[in-house]
Formats: structure tokens, sequence, C-alpha cells
């Protein structure tokens, strides 16, 4: 855990399977997506290079600019960031991205992700959890369960999380995590999801 994003190059390191920036967000954004309906959240799921990327978060946001140019702006330019993040990180050239509204509990269950490297960023509502390697074997065992060390990300936090590729056999150690329960919070998310493509 880091307050630096440079920290997140912890992950580039092989037996470094989990790096997270802690930060907060800037109270116009923050305040803007509190006062959203669940409705009008943004939504994007989108797949390509960088500026493909780019130019569909531009698109995705471009009808609510207007209303709250600051918090838009705000928002578009903290994406386009992470963006060339990940894409520096990951070694990636095409991405898949999401930005969702999470209001159920799919993703409730301690799992680990089949993909290489992901990166979350909670922009509203509760943050991921996870646990440290150590736990991972009981974690999985109980995937409906609280785990008693259980950790979670904050609003705003940004964690890279090392998958296992996309072979289910990989030997590779992963970071085993699920999304809080909603039946708990009753509060829609909004998730910030990207992985090489």
């Amino acid at each position: 855990m880091s307050q630096s994003a440079t920290d997140l190059l912890a992950i580039l390191r092989s037996e470094v399977l989990m790096a997270c920036w802690q930060r907060r967000l800037a109270k116009p954004l923050t305040d803007w997506l509190d006062a959203l309906p669940d409705e009008q959240l943004p939504q994007l799921r989108a797949q390509g290079c960088t500026d493909e990327l780019s130019d569909a978060i531009d698109t995705a946001l471009a009808s609510l600019r207007m209303a709250h140019p600051e918090a838009m702006e705000l928002f578009r330019q903290d994406l386009r960031r992470l963006l060339a993040v990940f894409v520096s990180l990951s070694q990636n050239t095409r991405l898949r991205l999401r930005i969702e509204r999470i209001d159920n509990d799919a993703c409730r269950k301690w799992h680990q992700d089949w993909t290489a490297l992901r990166l979350l960023c909670t922009y509203r509502g509760s943050g991921t959890q996870w646990v440290v390697p150590q736990d991972s074997e009981e974690a999985l065992r109980t995937p409906d369960q609280d785990h008693p060390r259980q950790r979670q990300l904050q609003r705003g936090d940004v964690a890279l999380l090392k998958g296992r590729g996309q072979d289910p056999h990989s030997p590779l150690p992963s970071v085993v995590h699920r999304s809080p329960r909603h039946f708990q919070t009753q509060a829609s998310r909004l998730l910030l999801v990207m992985e090489p493509a």
C-alpha cells in the first residue's frame, strides 16, 4: 500500500501480487457522483488501443458534461491518467475497459481473476475486499463467507492485482478478492476495471 502513484511500479516485481495507490478523489467529483441517481451513473464497455479508449471515454461522458463541467472534467482526466498508467505497467497496447454500476452480488464470492493483470478503482461506494496470500486457500474454501482477516480498498484507491492468466490450471499465484456484499450496504458502486485485451 502506498500514497504515491509511482509505487504502483512494484507490481513489475515477480514476488509482488498486488500494488495499491491510496488516494482521495477530488470533492467536486465525489459530491457529483454521490448525488447522481443510480440510473444516471456513467457506464462504458470498450476495447481497443489507448486512443480508441480515450475517445470512448469522451463519448460516454459527453452527454453529462454540460450539466456538471468541473466534475466531468475531473472524471475524464482521472480515467485518462489511469489508462496511461495501466498501458505503461501492463506493457499491452490493447485493453478492455469497463466503467460499471454494480447493484447486485454478482462477484460476492472469493475468487481469482483469469487475466494476467487487472486495475480496479471504485469511484462510488465500497471498495473491493481482498486477503493476503497466506489466507488465500482458506478464503477460497469458504467462498461465500467473510474472512476474519479480510481487507478492503477504499474509495478512490487504485489497485493492480495479478491474476492467473488465461489458464485455469496455472500455478501462478494471484490475489484472492471479491466485491463487497450489496445486500449489506444496499448502495450501488461505480467501478473502473482495466485489463489486457
